[in-house]
C-alpha cells in the first residue's frame, strides 16, 4: 500500500476578528481568493494525494462548485470538531494528515 498525504483545510470560520462582508478566507486579495493561495500550494505540491475543505453550510455549494477537485464537508461547531470532521472524511488508506488553517 503506498503513502497517502492529505491536506485538511479548515475553511469555516466566520472571519468576525477581520471585519469585512465575508469571512476572511473568501476575500480577495490580488485578485484572488484567500483561501487559493493554500489550496494551489496543496494542488501543486508532488506529495500531497487530496485536499479535504471543511467549511461552514453556507459555502459548501461555492466551494463544491470552484473546487471540484477536493472533498468538501461541513464543519462543526469548533475548530476541534470540524478537525475531526475532516479526519473522518480522510480515505482510508490515509497514511499522512497536514491540518492547515485557512
Amino acid at each position: 500500500m503506498s503513502i497517502k498525504n492529505i491536506a485538511i483545510i479548515l475553511a469555516g470560520g466566520s472571519g468576525s476578528r477581520f471585519g469585512g462582508d465575508l469571512p476572511k478566507q473568501f476575500e480577495f486579495l490580488n485578485g484572488k481568493r484567500i483561501i487559493d493561495y493554500s489550496l494551489n500550494t496543496f494542488l501543486n505540491h508532488k506529495d500531497i494525494d487530496n485536499i479535504v475543505i471543511v467549511a461552514h453550510k453556507d459555502w459548501l455549494e461555492m466551494l463544491k462548485e470552484e473546487y471540484n477537485d477536493c472533498i468538501i464537508i461541513q464543519g462543526g461547531k469548533t475548530r476541534k470538531e470540524s478537525s475531526y470532521f475532516g479526519l473522518k472524511a480522510c480515505p482510508s488508506n490515509t497514511t499522512n494528515v497536514l491540518i492547515h488553517d485557512a
